[in-house]
């Protein structure tokens, strides 16, 4: 592995990369604070996938993973970007940084997402949308927040022009406000920062060897038949697809689309090799009622959970695709 140059400038999340201290801007109020304090103490699940939106250099991304996380940091900025990059080259711990603006990233499904210091530079029907999005996503939210927004006229900054101000409130109320459709489970509070756990009342976890298949006509061959598909996909050796015994079986479906549906689903394949499962399964009655394609995929690919929803529940959509 070539070495990478240490990125220029001061470090907003601090770091100590192969035994030496990275240039920060804060010596008190740290990130290893934060984490000690108000997420570590929340966090209530035992691995999964975890999103952290707005990332930064990856801090907690990198102790979620530590836990045993999936591991993904969603960020904008090029300068944390680079941060994030640099030291994820130097001490990897598979976390996987996204380059993208939090507000049109298509989230994987996740079993626990953060939201520190992030929401309120945001605009407030930027942060309604993203609520929205989550809600369709996500099981677990830990949102860290402040008491009080730094305003314009705010001592700290005196007259300085440009100063950065918040968007949005970012107190405790205004944060249950914006998730009164979740059920909160837990919160710290310290003099500045405040920690809430959300949890979704749509959806939830279950191992991928739990979920239910109703044992039909129609399971009793497409499990298999698809199953070996994957593995020739993930074998990435030639093969005829129409050798195939699942277009064997879209044929004695009487399937019309068959090339297009083996298309759809070796891109499914492909995508959740590459990004993950983006939209969780439906059940009815504790069986799979949509999603046997991404539940057979899961299972090639040694996946432990899923995220799932009721059938009653599958009209929670996302508002941002």
């Amino acid at each position: 592995m070539q070495a990478q140059t240490l990125p220029p400038g001061n470090w907003y999340q601090e770091a100590t990369i192969n035994g030496v201290d990275v240039p920060k801007r804060r010596t008190t109020d740290t990130s290893e604070l934060r984490w000690t304090n108000l997420v570590k103490p929340l966090i209530q699940k035992d691995g999964g996938v975890c999103t952290d939106l707005g990332c930064n250099a990856g801090f907690y991304s990198r102790k979620l993973a530590d836990l045993g996380f999936a591991a993904i940091g969603v960020e904008r900025e090029q300068e944390f970007l680079a941060h994030a990059r640099y030291w994820e080259e130097m001490e990897p711990k598979g976390v996987k940084i996204v380059d993208a603006d939090i507000n049109d990233y298509n989230l994987q499904c996740s079993s626990l997402l953060l939201l520190c210091q992030v929401h309120y530079w945001l605009e407030p029907p930027q942060v309604t949308a993203l609520v929205e999005k989550i809600k369709g996503k996500a099981v677990d939210v830990i949102v860290v927040g402040k008491h009080k927004a730094l305003r314009p006229l705010h001592p700290m900054f005196g007259n300085i022009p440009n100063a950065r101000v918040h968007k949005s409130p970012c107190d405790m109320e205004s944060l249950r406000t914006i998730f009164s459709d979740w059920d909160e489970v837990e919160s710290t509070s310290g003099a500045k920062h405040f920690s809430i756990l959300f949890r979704n009342k749509y959806l939830y976890e279950k191992s991928v060897w739990d979920i239910n298949t109703e044992q039909n006509q129609f399971t009793d061959i497409l499990y298999p038949a698809f199953g070996e598909f994957v593995d020739l996909i993930l074998s990435e050796n030639a093969f005829r697809t129409e050798e195939t015994a699942y277009y064997k079986y879209l044929t004695h479906r009487g399937f019309k689309n068959k090339d297009s549906l083996v298309k759809r689903h070796t891109e499914l394949i492909y995508s959740i090799l590459e990004h993950g499962i983006k939209e969780p399964l439906t059940l009815k009655e504790g069986n799979v009622y949509d999603g046997h394609h991404r539940l057979i995929i899961a299972r090639k690919l040694n996946l432990k959970k899923l995220i799932c929803r009721d059938k009653e529940n599958a009209h929670i959509r996302l508002r941002v695709s």
